[in-house]
Parts: C-alpha cells; sequence; structure tokens
C-alpha cells in the first residue's frame, strides 16, 4: 500500500532505468530489483547502481457491512483476522474480537507483527431498543373485568385474542399473551394469566322482622356460614331490640369466601314501642295462630261462658282496626279475622268478658 522513491544524482545527465523511465526519480510500489543508468551528457562517460525492493503484503480484512439490529437480538460480535497480528480497538481494547450491543462507529488497526504493516476498517453499527412489555404480575379479581395495556404507543398489535388494539377488556378467565412490534420492526411479548372468580351468594334472614322494643333477642342466621353480623344492637348472630331501639334496623352479614372474595345481605328488623298495652301470655284456652301471619288469622277461646264478650284489635299506637261484641258465648269460640289490608306491623287483639281481660300481640308480615 505504500510507495518508495528511488533518485539518481543531479546534474547534467541523462537517466535510464530498467523499468524504460527516463527520469531522474522512480516511483514504485512492486516488488523487484531497479537499475538506474546515468550517462554525463557532455561527454557520454556512465554509471550505474541496483536496488532491490522488497514489498510486504498489508493485512487485508473487513469488518463487514454496516448493521442494524434490535437490542434484544445483540450484541453483535466483530471479529479481525487471524494470523500474527496485532489489534487496537477504536475503544482501546487489543483482543481479536468484541462484541457490543450499542449504536456506534467502531475501527480496528490490524498489524503484522513480523513486519510492521498495518490496515485499518471500520463499521457503523446502529442498535433499535427493543419495545418494553410488561402487562403485569398473574393477578386474580372478584368478578368485573380488567383492562390489560401493553403501552408502546404507535406500535402494532396482536394479542392471543386476536385483538390489535393497545388494550383489551378481560372478563373471563385465561391466560393473555400479546406481541407488540415497534416502527423499527423491534418486536416483544409479554403474558398474563388472570382468574375472575364470582361473587359468593349471600342471603341474611331473622328469627323475626317485627318486635317490641323490650322482646328477648332476635336470632340472624346468614348463609353461607362463616360470616360475620354488624349493625345497631348486633352482636354476633343475634339483635338486641332493647339495645337497637325504636326504629327500623338493618343488620348487615358479609361473607368473604376462600377466594378473597366478598358480599353482604342484610335483613331489615323492626323495632316497635309497644306503649300502653299489657300484653296477657295465656297458654290454656286462649289461642292466635298463625302468629306472625300474613295479616289473616284465628282465635280461638276453649270452654267459656259469658253474657257478653268483646273484641277489639289495635295498632301499636293504640288506634282501634276493628271492635265486635257477641252475647251468650257457652263452650268454644272461633273467630277468623283479616288484616291483609293494613300495613305490616304489630297488633295487639283485647277479649274482655266477665270482668276478665285478656291481650295477645298479633305479628303481621308478608
Amino acid at each position: 500500500g505504500n510507495t518508495a522513491t528511488f533518485t539518481g544524482p543531479t546534474g547534467q545527465y541523462n537517466y535510464n532505468w530498467n523499468t524504460l523511465a527516463t527520469t531522474q526519480s522512480l516511483i514504485t510500489g512492486i516488488n523487484g530489483s531497479y537499475v538506474l543508468t546515468v550517462t554525463d551528457s557532455l561527454n557520454a562517460c556512465f554509471s550505474s547502481d541496483t536496488v532491490t525492493l522488497i514489498v510486504n503484503a498489508t493485512p487485508s480484512f473487513t469488518l463487514g457491512s454496516d448493521s442494524t439490529f434490535c437490542s434484544n437480538s445483540g450484541p453483535i460480535t466483530l471479529n479481525a483476522p487471524t494470523g500474527s497480528f496485532n489489534y487496537l480497538w477504536s475503544d482501546a481494547t487489543t483482543l481479536n474480537a468484541i462484541s457490543t450491543n450499542v449504536t456506534g462507529t467502531y475501527a480496528l488497526t490490524v498489524t503484522d507483527s513480523v513486519n510492521g504493516c498495518a490496515a485499518i476498517d471500520s463499521v457503523n453499527i446502529t442498535v433499535n431498543a427493543t419495545p418494553m412489555v410488561y402487562l403485569g404480575m398473574d393477578t386474580s379479581l372478584c368478578s368485573g373485568s380488567l383492562i390489560l395495556d401493553a403501552g408502546n404507543i404507535g406500535s402494532m398489535y396482536l394479542w392471543s385474542t386476536n385483538d390489535t388494539t393497545q388494550t383489551i377488556n378481560i372478563t373471563s378467565t385465561g391466560t393473555y399473551s400479546i406481541l407488540v412490534t415497534d416502527m423499527n420492526g423491534c418486536a416483544n411479548a409479554d403474558t398474563m394469566t388472570v382468574t375472575i372468580n364470582s361473587i359468593p351468594t349471600v342471603t341474611a334472614t331473622a328469627s323475626s322482622n317485627l318486635v317490641c322494643v323490650d322482646d328477648s333477642l332476635v336470632t340472624l342466621i346468614g348463609s353461607p356460614i362463616g360470616g360475620t353480623w354488624s349493625g345497631p344492637g348486633v352482636t354476633g348472630p343475634s339483635l338486641s331490640p332493647t339495645t337497637a331501639g325504636v326504629g327500623t334496623h338493618a343488620a348487615v352479614y358479609s361473607y368473604t369466601d376462600l377466594n378473597g372474595c366478598q358480599a353482604n345481605s342484610t335483613v331489615s328488623v323492626q323495632v316497635d314501642a309497644c306503649v300502653g298495652v299489657v300484653e296477657a301470655n295465656i297458654t290454656n284456652g286462649f289461642i292466635v295462630y298463625p302468629n306472625p301471619n300474613n295479616g289473616t288469622f284465628t282465635l280461638i277461646i276453649e270452654n267459656v261462658d259469658f253474657l257478653e264478650l268483646t273484641i277489639q284489635i289495635t295498632s301499636v299506637d293504640g288506634r282501634i282496626i276493628s271492635s265486635d261484641m257477641v252475647s251468650n258465648i257457652s263452650g268454644n269460640y272461633t273467630n277468623r279475622f283479616d288484616l291483609t289490608t293494613h300495613a305490616n306491623g304489630i297488633y295487639f287483639i283485647k277479649v274482655s268478658g266477665n270482668g276478665q281481660t285478656f291481650v295477645q300481640k298479633i305479628v303481621k308480615q308478608d
């Protein structure tokens, strides 16, 4: 790759090279012997000299064509020629090969360790970033849906569902994958498993929905078992009318299943004051059934002997719903009553005769 210059003496001379050149100097890079004959132009005296030129071969190599690739396909390895050479890369390393995953121009100088001849080559490397794709950790949720977002706005998308949008709405359990390809043709993928659990079916009932404030505890029943109760006057699976006080109270049953999914159910219990009426619980001869009822019930009085019998039905606030008088009652007495046109609640039936009064609470509920 280099040349040598051979020059004859300066003067009134004629120059003749064995290459047929007639110049004072000869420039050449070809291996061989060179002879110069110099002739004095005045007296024709001449003289000759010979020089031998040895041309050593310059290392011949190439790092290859400029290259472009995606970062997740790298790194790329650049190789130097093998032989008795010394190597010097543009990053100052002296190995016979380097690997890179960084955009840049990479140059290599190769020097023959015997004759010192050197050559250089360079190559341009362009590394395009691979899109970052992360759908998230595998997840479970209770009912509903989940939006999966592949990110990387402006890219091309291909989901395992064959959707080609950036986001998809997941409504069923399954494993979902996405392939994202950006404008440079670089692609990346991710997969996520989604589990959608159903919400448990929860019910709540009470042993009685209409009670007096001084009544005993109301039993609360929740299904499935294993949940918890809360609300005014509620302790465990019981509601205390006295603690809750007069009013309509919501007892809430909360249940959480093994998947961590929760559901609630509510039962209402109405607590009335029941003020101004003394209730007599007659165990023999005074029967009201069914109780509670839907508004229709039967009164039976056994073994009675009354000249006059007064039967009166009142609401908890003392309002008279119905009143009737029956004469000359002997033996068993039976009467059927209908309160279906009246609101749900607590009523009292009062039976008076022969100086005696009996009171029974009636609970109407649908």
